[in-house]
This record gives C-alpha cells, structure tokens and sequence, in this order.
C-alpha cells in the first residue's frame, strides 16, 4: 500500500515600505498614497487579514495609543481613506489631506502602520506623513497695475 504525505510549510509575512525614507511629505488639501510590500507569505496574506493603524504621535510600537483605521471612510472630518490590494502589495491613499493649525486639531499628519498576517505570524511597518500648508502664488498685472488686483493662485 502506497502512502501520500503532503507538506504544508507555512511562512509568516515580510512588509517592508515602498516610500524612501518611510517618509511623506503632503499638501494640505492634496492626497498622499502609501505602499507596502508583502513578501515570503505562505499561505499569502489577502484584504480581510491585513490591518491599517495610525498614530498622531510618530509611536514606534504598533500597539501603544493608535487607531486603527482599517476600511474606515474617513479618518478627520475632511479626509478621506481608500485601500486597495493587489497581489503582495497594499496601498492606502488619503485624500483631501488636513493639517492642524493648532493643539488639538484633527490633521492627517502622523505614522500609518500596515499590519499583515496569516496562520504562520504577522509583520508591520511604517510610513510618517508630514503635511505642509497649501502654497500661495501672488501673481500681478504690472501693466494694469493701477486697476488690477493680484491675482490668487493656489496649489
């Protein structure tokens, strides 16, 4: 009698940042978009078992004061949140970015911490948004200066 033995040998997740630096740079009132690489996963690591976190305060633990923000619509009252999975890379794009303009504010600006995981462990990383105020040009008509008034561009 011939016996069949199978081997199922699991691996936990590799994520690692696809942003330089694990850091951003936005604009108020921009969009940023934030990728991850997952790699090695066995079984792979799919959109139910993948986690998105956020920390105002740039938090190096994954567990200390964040929120977890995985398929929310929105995290401020401004912004908004879509995740997108395909194959082993996750992304998150924020939209309509909001800076805070004083303490205590809702702002944008923080750490954002993907989580993936399957039977054989879980792995995170990180990315930092910075955001900046929105920038204003000030154009003016030097022709019809004495009845013109600037001109307003922003960006």
């Amino acid at each position: 009698m011939l016996a069949l033995i199978s081997l199922i040998i699991t691996v936990p997740p590799n994520v690692m940042s696809l942003i330089t630096n694990r850091r951003i740079v936005a604009t108020e009132s921009g969009s940023a978009t934030l990728r991850f690489s997952i790699d090695n996963a066995s079984p792979p690591v799919g959109l139910f078992n993948a986690r998105w976190f956020y920390s105002a305060t740039f938090t190096q633990s994954l567990f200390a004061g964040i929120q977890d923000i995985t398929n929310l619509p929105n995290r401020t009252s401004m912004s908004t949140l879509s995740f997108s999975f395909t194959g082993s890379e996750a992304a998150l794009n924020i939209s309509n970015i909001v800076q805070a303009r004083s303490e205590g504010q809702e702002t944008d600006q923080g750490r954002y911490f993907f989580q993936a995981i399957n039977e054989a462990g879980s792995d995170n990383d990180y990315i930092d948004i910075i955001v900046e105020g929105m920038s204003i040009t000030v154009l003016y008509d030097i022709v019809h200066a004495h009845t013109s008034l600037p001109y307003v561009h922003l960006h």
